[in-house]
């Protein structure tokens, strides 16, 4: 009685109109009771009539979308159906529509993962589990929107396929393998990018299909599409950070293709004539971004790391080190890590990382720059500067090219106090640790 009660009070102040703080508080509380409650039909008519209605702002359609996909989480079988009629209606509510889609795929408990152990005499809150001809309803609609012209609506569902994939993956991943191989650029975009999400940190029901699964899925890297590449590097990257021992099998043949991603495409810059001037827009800047991430990832994994060879991974470090400037951050951070983890590797790579390094140290910047492009050539030269002291702490290096860098880099007044600065930034560091290294021994002895 007293949920009927706060469902009608609910609802109330969304058919007044109040003010938008009363609206949303409703919409976010109908959401999470109809998780709970089967709440009445007219409450879920005017949560669906907040996503329709003009006055409505974004915040006030985000709850309503929140709180649709709660209601229909708590009774699939009468709320769902409206959810699968609705998308497609109106081009303007299919994002809106899927977001509340996903909420009711993120409700199962086979897509949370195990819930904490219930507190003594309080009620499950688990939603009722879908039916198969939910989930066919759900796999067919997702399909047919993936190929939307709105980046919003194709990233909602490619999340929600991957959900889907925890939730009946006898049904879905073989779906998505499937596609892997489809004419159609945006089903194979689809699958890749649903595949990041099935990747998660935890042992799952899914994992004998997605492991049989993963070696067509992460070979996207290779489709013809740099949209396609992009998402399947991003599912690696995934595939790395939460299932590394599952992914240590497939890396060695995945890693030859993630290198190609790294290579500067010249067919893949172009330059926009806008009248007065001329723009160069470089259409695999966000690939190769992903791919480095995706390095990055790898590297920070003990187990996966060993994998990486240090010839085509300092090969792919010194190309970066001449990249654009999103691009030149990561190459930045990876040459300290490498210069700590792999000191002989860096060494021995040293004399082809010297010239862009001192090409960095050598940039001028225009006159008139803007402070978004002073604050990069910062980023830049201090960016360089810690790789110069990080590798100068190598064991018995030996380096011609490294020193004549070096040497020419600390004559310009701009560069010599950064470099100093990293020096000492390094010592500080070093000298920290040796004496949180004393205190624990003399602890230790005491």
């Amino acid at each position: 009685e007293r949920c009927t009660a706060s469902v009608a009070t609910l609802q109330a102040a969304l058919k007044d109109g109040g003010e938008e703080v009363e609206v949303l508080l409703a919409l976010l509380c109908l959401g999470e009771l109809g998780r709970r409650v089967d709440v009445t039909t007219a409450a879920a008519e005017a949560v669906a009539a907040e996503l329709t209605t003009d006055r409505a702002s974004e915040s006030v359609k985000a709850a309503a979308s929140f709180a649709l996909g709660g209601i229909a989480a708590g009774n699939p079988a009468a709320y769902l159906p409206f959810i699968f009629q609705r998308v497609g209606d109106d081009a303007k509510l299919n994002y809106l529509l899927l977001q509340a889609l996903r909420e009711v795929i993120m409700s199962q408990s086979s897509v949370q993962g195990p819930a904490p152990a219930a507190v003594a005499g309080e009620p499950d809150d688990a939603t009722p589990p879908l039916s198969e001809v939910d989930v066919q309803s759900a796999l067919q609609l997702l399909l047919r929107m993936c190929e939307s012209e709105e980046e919003g609506v194709r990233n909602v569902v490619a999340e929600c396929l991957g959900k889907l994939g925890l939730l009946a993956p006898d049904t879905v991943m073989p779906v998505l393998a499937t596609n892997a191989g489809a004419s159609q650029a945006a089903l194979r975009y689809a699958a890749a990018s649903a595949s990041r999400y099935v990747f998660v940190d935890r042992a799952t029901l899914a994992d004998a299909q997605i492991e049989a699964n993963a070696p067509t899925l992460l070979g996207l890297m290779g489709d013809d599409d740099r949209h396609v590449r992009r998402a399947a590097v991003l599912a690696l990257s995934s595939a790395a950070h939460n299932k590394s021992a599952m992914t240590l099998a497939l890396l060695p043949s995945l890693l030859p293709t993630l290198y190609e991603q790294t290579v500067i495409r010249k067919d893949m810059i172009r330059i926009v004539d806008l009248g007065p001037f001329k723009h160069t827009i470089d259409d695999g800047l966000e690939l190769r971004k992903a791919s480095f991430e995706c390095l990055d990832t790898l590297l920070a994994s003990p187990t996966l790391a060993a994998l990486l060879e240090p010839a085509p991974l300092l090969q792919a470090l010194a190309s970066a080190l001449d990249d654009a400037h999103e691009i030149k951050l990561f190459a930045h951070i990876t040459l300290e890590r490498l210069a700590r983890t792999r000191p002989a590797d860096v060494a021995e790579a040293l004399p082809s990382l010297c010239e862009p390094l001192g090409k960095t140290f050598a940039a001028r910047l225009k006159s008139d720059a803007v402070k978004q492009e002073v604050d990069r050539h910062e980023d830049m030269l201090n960016g360089a500067a810690r790789c110069v002291a990080a590798i100068e702490c190598i064991d018995d290096l030996v380096c011609t090219e490294f020193t004549e860098m070096v040497t020419k880099a600390q004559k310009n007044a701009a560069v010599a106090p950064r470099i100093q600065q990293a020096r000492q930034a390094l010592a500080d560091g070093s000298a920290s640790r040796a004496g949180g290294d004393s205190a624990s021994a003399m602890d230790t002895d005491n």
